[in-house]
């Protein structure tokens, strides 16, 4: 049995009960000693022991006083031992994920290793006066509070006493650590939301520094430039014609197909010539395996929580170090409910407290100081992961550079056969993923990343401010944020399937959001053009505009090569059939080899085993790129009325095709 007390204060001796220590003023508690920290219990929540622990080591110490308490058996502490070569945690941790340990014990055995107090801080609560005197997100990130004030500053409580630089770093710099007591850890973070919850989501605002979000972008001029824009063009017509009018829009829209076809050229050649070398072996796992945090955004997904509880159990990874954080709105009942529902003891459920904003990127930052992962990943509530996919992303990020910030997987579609639509949809994104990314990133350019099935390492994701809570494509974004700030992407060699938009409405809801997204963060990064020139070289530059503007404007301007297409077929367009007869042969001749490019690199993008069936209905992607017409005149007005609405995809709705993984 554990019978130390439940509050002492030594080398002082003195001890004092809950009801004294509530009316005690503050500025008179005894000074509580700070114990020296251990080998590599800085910085992030969960840290590494350098090494196993030695005879004398605080670890070893403490391992001594849990068995002499009766709390740790003889056999248990050759599981630990075999534990802390395995991963890359610190023995609290691992204590505390194993469950080898209760939390109480636990926090009395390392006040005693420590000679700290030990308190119920449900009983002694934090002084509340002291909410100003440390962040909540750094609070949570250190496992500690600040508890009372003493004449030398400020006593903080924390749940493991060797991270005593984390806490003092947690503090403001106005402020000293005068001492530290030990709690629970449950407790710590419990009353970390009760003081700081919404102070949290206040600072999820404004976690991306304000020159690269969108938040304070001047939205509300697009309106007047884009009705002065009509007007103009108004004018040009009646007072020139119709054809100077037609011209231009021409000659924009060629400019525009000639840009993304070139993109595509390039990528298409690149794969090509990377798919003759052999792949390079994966790297082996490390020895020490870290935490995995995985965020998964939930909003309205009360129907698919089951099955994403079931892909996510399949994930071959150690399931002490996974942080499965699935977070979710306060008001979002229905799904807060489904959650309890399935007892999810091995995660945490984050709940973003009431705001006006409504973004996944949003609650993701609010999210980000709960997790415990050196490596946080992400996942989509509709996600059917490779369960070797985090084990996977673990070894390439262990073996990578130290500046290789991130691995994306490739995403496919389980319900790819359900309709036209999304076997159109398979053969976009097979050929976004499957040849466009894998091109870009052999040549060095700008990686825009997706929303799901990626891998960051930590300090990256921090270093850059995490993401743009404003922007409604905040992958894409943090992509670019990432290489200007001189970090790079890598490609994982791993498959996550989704649930891919079936009806024609609901895809144009979906792709509007992105198309919006990628015009603020173009918008965004060209506040300052000859700056991200500077950070970028000239071709990263240049594949910037054609990323983000590529597709947005190829959408708003297919409508005019549509007309060409008509010219050809004997058709009429104001101005144009007056085009010298060679002119017109030549663009047409142009667009069609454009088309060839486009249709060739979607089939080498399906010509692997398994994705021929969808060939055939590559002929049906020029009507399935009327959709994105749609989408796009549906972004531009919604950038200049409503540039942070979210407008949700519901998910749940297809069944996975028989035979497949989700």
């Amino acid at each position: 049995m554990d019978e130390g007390p439940l509050l002492r204060w030594p080398p002082a001796g003195g001890s004092f009960s809950a009801g004294e220590a509530r009316s005690e003023a503050a500025g008179t508690l005894p000074r509580s000693p700070l114990p020296p920290a251990r080998a590599g219990s800085g910085g992030a929540a969960e840290p590494l022991p350098a090494s196993l622990p030695e005879a004398s080591s605080p670890e070893s110490r403490l391992l001594a006083d849990l068995a002499a308490h009766g709390l740790l058996r003889q056999g248990r502490r050759a599981l630990v031992s075999a534990l802390l070569q395995r991963e890359a945690r610190s023995l609290p941790g691992i204590l505390r994920s194993h469950r080898l340990v209760a939390e109480a014990p636990l926090a009395r055995a390392l006040a005693r290793e420590a000679g700290l107090a030990s308190i119920d801080l449900d009983l002694l609560q934090p002084d509340p006066g002291l909410r100003a005197s440390a962040s909540g997100g750094d609070c949570l990130q250190a496992g500690a509070i600040p508890w009372r004030e003493a004449p030398e500053g400020v006593i903080m409580a924390i749940a493991d006493p060797g991270r005593a630089d984390a806490a003092r770093a947690a503090l403001d710099p106005a402020r000293r650590l005068a001492g530290l007591v030990t709690a629970p850890e449950e407790q710590i973070r419990r009353h970390i939301l009760r003081l700081h919850a919404q102070a949290m989501v206040d600072a999820a605002h404004r976690l991306c520094p304000q020159e690269a979000s969108c938040r304070d972008l001047a939205i509300g001029k697009l309106g007047p430039i884009l009705l002065l824009t009509g007007i103009a063009f108004l004018v040009m017509w009646v007072l020139a014609g119709p054809g100077p009018v037609m011209l231009v829009l021409l000659g924009f829209s060629l400019l525009v197909l000639a840009a993304n076809t070139a993109l595509r050229v390039l990528a298409v050649g690149t794969r090509l010539r990377t798919l003759r070398l052999p792949g390079p072996p994966p790297p082996p796992p490390p020895v020490r395996l870290p935490v995995v945090s995985l965020l998964v955004p939930l909003h309205r997904e009360a129907a698919i929580l089951p099955r994403l509880r079931e892909r996510l159990a399949r994930i071959d990874y150690p399931p002490a170090l996974l942080d499965l954080c699935f977070i979710v709105e306060q008001e979002d009942h229905a799904t807060r409910a489904a959650l309890m529902s399935l007892d999810p003891a091995e995660a945490q459920v984050i709940v973003v407290p009431e705001h006006g904003l409504k973004t996944k990127p949003l609650a993701m930052n609010y999210a980000l100081p709960f997790t415990r992962g050196a490596i946080v990943g992400i996942y989509d509530a509709e996600d059917a992961p490779d369960p070797g996919q985090v084990a996977r992303a673990v070894a390439h990020l262990a073996a990578a550079p130290p500046r290789v910030a991130c691995v994306q997987s490739r995403l496919g579609f389980y319900n790819a056969p359900a309709t036209w639509l999304t076997r159109c949809f398979a053969l976009d994104y097979g050929t976004w993923y499957g040849i466009v990314l894998p091109g870009l990133h052999a040549l060095g350019g700008v990686l825009p990343l997706g929303g799901t099935s990626l891998f960051f390492r930590r300090e990256a994701l921090e270093a850059v401010g995490g993401w743009d809570a404003h922007n409604v494509t905040e992958d894409a974004d943090l992509g670019l944020r990432l290489a200007r700030n001189g970090w790079r992407v890598d490609l994982l060699d791993s498959e996550t399937l989704e649930e891919a938009v079936a009806r024609p409405w609901a895809w144009v809801r979906q792709r509007s959001r992105w198309i919006k997204g990628f015009l603020l963060t173009w918008a965004v990064h060209m506040r300052s053009p000859g700056r991200l020139l500077r950070e970028l070289g000239l071709w990263r530059f240049l594949g910037v505009q054609v990323l983000l503007l590529g597709g947005p404007l190829s959408a708003l301007t297919a409508p005019i090569l549509w007309g060409m297409a008509a010219l050809a077929l004997g058709g009429s367009l104001p101005g144009l059939n007056a085009l010298p007869v060679p002119l017109l042969w030549g663009m047409g001749l142009f667009m069609a080899l454009a088309q060839i490019v486009f249709m060739a690199s979607s089939m080498l993008a399906v010509s692997r085993r398994g994705r021929r069936w969808l060939m055939p209905w590559i002929m049906a992607l020029p009507f399935y790129y009327l959709l994105a017409t749609v989408a796009a005149l549906k972004a531009v007005a919604e950038v200049a009325v409503l540039p942070f609405f979210w407008d949700k995809t519901d998910h749940g709705i297809d069944r996975p095709a028989p035979g497949t993984r989700g």
